[in-house]
């Protein structure tokens, strides 16, 4: 009986010891958690975004599905946006035109629009958007022959 009693005193002054190699473990994690070192991004310059499954691509010439589409939305701007009723209405260009046929749009863009800031801009790290700005994207479009894929999918349905 002596004996069995001595092996639960060692078994407990075992838990004893584990128990408070567990809280001294617990201690440490919290307290180097707590490091308020900063990050070399501000505010500014982080995009946060909560998705349960994975993006595809940032870039919006390719973004396909609604999660893509959403946060490439939340990063670009373009000549127009969609309002809550689902609305055409000005972003980047503040006014357009279209021709009697439908074919020719004119757009007139705001002159207080820049670039995000980065050291390809040069000496100032930004510019002004411009006319060749969106120029250059629609060609992109056309060369990728992203419009193709997106202009079959009318076809096929249609």
């Amino acid at each position: 009986m002596g004996l069995k009693i001595e092996k639960l005193e060692n078994r407990d002054k075992k838990l004893d010891n584990l128990t408070k190699l567990i809280y001294l473990i617990l201690f440490f994690v919290l307290f180097i958690s707590c490091d308020k070192k900063q990050s070399k991004f501000d505010d500014s310059q982080v995009f946060r975004y909560n998705e349960h499954s994975n993006i595809t691509t940032l870039d919006p010439a390719f973004a396909k599905d609604l999660r893509t589409i959403w946060a490439t939305t939340q990063l670009f701007n373009g000549l127009v946006q969609l309002n809550d009723r689902l609305q055409v209405e000005p972003d980047i260009a503040k006014s357009w035109t279209i021709s009697e046929d439908g074919k020719h749009y004119e757009f007139n863009l705001r002159k207080d629009v820049k670039f995000h800031k980065h050291k390809l801009f040069g000496k100032d790290s930004t510019r002004f958007v411009i006319a060749e700005d969106f120029e250059y994207s629609f060609n992109r479009l056309c060369v990728c022959g992203v419009i193709f894929k997106f202009l079959s999918l009318f076809i096929l349905y249609k």
